[in-house]
Protein backbone atom coordinates (compact mmCIF):
# COMPACT_ATOMS: atom_id res chain seq x y z
CA UNK A 1 0.00 0.00 0.00
CA UNK A 2 1.33 3.45 -0.78
CA UNK A 3 0.40 6.06 1.97
CA UNK A 4 0.38 9.58 0.66
CA UNK A 5 -1.82 10.94 3.24
CA UNK A 6 -0.52 12.45 7.17
CA UNK A 7 3.03 13.92 7.01
CA UNK A 8 3.95 12.03 3.54
CA UNK A 9 1.82 14.84 2.19
CA UNK A 10 4.83 16.70 2.75
CA UNK A 11 7.63 14.56 2.51
CA UNK A 12 8.08 10.83 1.41
CA UNK A 13 10.42 10.21 4.11
CA UNK A 14 8.85 11.82 7.35
CA UNK A 15 10.83 9.08 9.87
CA UNK A 16 14.32 10.44 8.08
CA UNK A 17 13.38 13.50 8.46
CA UNK A 18 12.83 13.11 11.83
CA UNK A 19 16.44 11.52 12.62
CA UNK A 20 17.95 13.99 10.63
CA UNK A 21 16.74 17.05 12.30
CA UNK A 22 17.06 15.52 15.78
CA UNK A 23 20.57 14.84 14.81
CA UNK A 24 20.73 18.44 13.80
CA UNK A 25 19.27 19.12 17.24
CA UNK A 26 21.48 17.54 18.68
CA UNK A 27 24.68 19.02 16.66
CA UNK A 28 23.44 22.68 18.12
CA UNK A 29 23.18 21.97 21.63
CA UNK A 30 26.68 20.83 21.42
CA UNK A 31 27.72 23.98 20.52
CA UNK A 32 30.24 22.23 17.70
CA UNK A 33 30.12 23.28 14.57
CA UNK A 34 31.75 20.34 13.42
CA UNK A 35 28.90 18.33 13.98
CA UNK A 36 27.29 20.08 10.95
CA UNK A 37 29.53 17.63 8.76
CA UNK A 38 28.16 14.70 10.84
CA UNK A 39 24.51 15.75 9.63
CA UNK A 40 25.76 16.23 6.66
CA UNK A 41 26.92 12.92 6.24
CA UNK A 42 23.95 11.03 7.82
CA UNK A 43 21.82 12.91 4.95
CA UNK A 44 24.23 11.84 2.04
CA UNK A 45 24.41 7.92 3.41
CA UNK A 46 20.55 7.96 4.17
CA UNK A 47 19.93 8.93 0.76
CA UNK A 48 21.95 7.04 -1.04
CA UNK A 49 21.89 3.75 0.78
CA UNK A 50 17.92 3.67 2.19
CA UNK A 51 15.88 6.27 0.21
CA UNK A 52 17.36 5.51 -3.53
CA UNK A 53 16.61 1.74 -2.80
CA UNK A 54 13.16 2.17 -1.67
CA UNK A 55 12.75 4.14 -4.05
CA UNK A 56 13.15 1.71 -7.22
CA UNK A 57 10.88 -0.51 -5.25
CA UNK A 58 8.20 1.53 -4.63
CA UNK A 59 8.34 3.01 -8.94
CA UNK A 60 8.30 -0.63 -9.13
CA UNK A 61 5.38 -1.66 -7.10
CA UNK A 62 3.35 1.47 -8.02
CA UNK A 63 4.66 2.62 -11.48
CA UNK A 64 1.89 5.40 -11.68
CA UNK A 65 0.75 6.52 -8.34
CA UNK A 66 4.46 7.02 -7.35
CA UNK A 67 5.61 8.63 -10.13
CA UNK A 68 2.97 11.30 -9.61
CA UNK A 69 3.21 10.94 -5.59
CA UNK A 70 7.01 11.98 -5.99
CA UNK A 71 6.01 14.87 -8.35
CA UNK A 72 3.76 16.37 -6.26
CA UNK A 73 6.05 15.52 -2.88
CA UNK A 74 9.94 16.18 -1.95
CA UNK A 75 12.02 13.61 -0.51
CA UNK A 76 12.76 15.81 2.39
CA UNK A 77 10.92 18.97 2.82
Amino acid sequence: MLITSGLYRYSRNPMYLGYALALLGWVVCQGKLAGFIAVVIFIGYVTRLQIVPEERELAARFPMRYATYKQAVRRWI
